[in-house]
């Protein structure tokens, strides 16, 4: 398929689509798929990406419904993802551009295997395993139950409605609660084991639902793919379409840019320059990439990139500082600058890109940071991965004041300087 996928992987791929039951091709969850085989998701993410190149996959933006976690919608490319979409099942509509209302998913192509479409059915909420009691109670009805629910929060929720409540269990609350359809959207506390009172005062049945609060953590998500190169490598012609934001959570942005490069360019003249420019371009994706990170830009001389981890983002800065070291030898040096924070994918010049007050800052932290430097951020900082990696590898870090332009309140910066060897 290519240099670098692994064939026996390939192999067990291969026969896995010509042998495996219907029920589980039709929709492939690659992180789920990962775990099962003991697998490390990125190889098989890897795998998968080419195989749609190669005619063996199709990919998935799936529209999945916040209450029953069910398929809405099975989208074939990303500019098709509405801001809206609607779920009969639990009777609401619903955003579709939330962190969590899009997974991504594979299907094999039918001119490998024709797999039968499943449907989803009007029983199937109850059988999910996040949904821990389901009932409908006719008008005026009650019911009483003890739930085997143990120490966590749960959601109760009634299906067709948007609004609901959360429900806290605690060993040191009371041992029952009541539920009422028209309950003002609260949180409530009982201990663990509860039991449950629910009363229907509606002239028609309603559906009560008590279903666990985590998300699902096996599906693949929209941005897993926005940070991984190689989807923006294969897949350069999907983008979002341009009146869409996706929220995409928390994101580590990192900015590099070559200091003093006017002067570079009158020394070196245009033609000179650009070899040299576009050799740092070479070194600066590479690293990147090596660190599970994605270059979502260039401006200029400059680079955009975006990691889901914090500390993938400083390791590959510490690459970066020491490839591009301050040395009479490199011609070519850059000031490196991280933040974290929340993100929107966007559409911008037909590309996937992001954007919000974190992209922003992350830029702006390029203000206070020299050649050789390192500048991160409080959030960077306050990471418990980083925090660790600096106390183990005895890095020193300064802080620094930092003001931004359209700010008055004065901010905390932190910046790793780069030492310089002495020969």
């Amino acid at each position: 398929m290519r240099e670098g996928i692994d064939e026996g992987l390939l192999d067990r791929v291969i026969h896995y689509i010509l042998s495996e039951d219907e029920n589980e091709l039709y929709r492939i969850r690659i992180k789920k798929l990962a775990m099962e085989w003991k697998i490390p998701v990125e190889s098989l993410l890897l795998l998968f990406l080419h195989g749609c190149r190669q005619g063996l996959f199709t990919l998935s933006w799936d529209v999945i419904c916040p209450h029953c976690r069910g398929v809405r919608s099975e989208l074939f490319n990303l500019g098709d993802i509405p801001t809206q979409d609607s779920c009969d099942v639990c009777g609401i509509d619903f955003e579709s551009t939330k962190v969590n209302s899009i997974e991504v998913t594979f299907h094999v192509h039918p001119s490998i295997r024709e797999v039968q479409k499943r449907f989803f059915c009007a029983a199937e909420p109850s059988t999910k395993t996040h949904i821990r009691f389901q009932r409908t109670i006719q008008p005026g009805g009650e019911y009483i139950t003890n739930l085997l629910l143990t120490e966590g929060v749960y959601r109760l929720r009634i299906a067709g409605e948007k609004k609901y409540n959360l429900l806290e269990l605690q060993p040191s609350s009371t041992e029952s609660i009541r539920w009422t359809v028209d309950q003002a959207a609260e949180e409530l506390t009982a201990k663990p084991m509860p039991t449950v009172q629910i009363f229907n005062a509606e002239n028609s049945p309603r559906t009560f639902i008590i279903e666990e609060r985590k998300e699902d953590a096996i599906g693949l998500r929209p941005v897993e793919l926005f940070n991984f190169q190689d989807f923006r490598d294969l897949f350069s012609e999907q983008a979002i379409a341009s009146d869409l934001q996706l929220d995409i959570g928390v994101q580590t942005i990192l900015f590099t840019d070559i200091v003093g490069s006017t002067r570079f360019y009158l020394t070196e003249g245009d033609n000179g320059a650009f070899k040299e420019v576009r050799e740092h371009f070479v070194q600066v994706f590479r690293i990147i990439k090596e660190h599970k990170g994605a270059v979502v830009k260039t401006i200029g001389d400059s680079v955009m990139a975006s990691f889901s981890s914090p500390l993938d983002s400083l390791l590959a800065s510490i690459e970066l500082q020491k490839v591009f070291q301050v040395t009479p030898e490199n011609r070519i040096q850059i000031r490196i600058s991280i933040h974290s924070g929340q993100c929107l994918a966007v559409n911008l010049n037909s590309n996937i890109d992001y954007f919000g007050n974190t992209v922003n800052y992350a830029s702006k932290l390029q203000a206070i940071t020299d050649a050789g430097e390192i500048a991160f951020s409080e959030a960077i900082f306050r990471d418990e991965e980083i925090r660790n990696h600096l106390k183990t590898s005895g890095m020193k870090v300064k802080k620094v004041p930092f003001k931004l332009p359209w700010s008055q309140a004065e901010d905390s910066a932190y910046k790793l300087v780069q030492e310089v060897s002495k020969n």
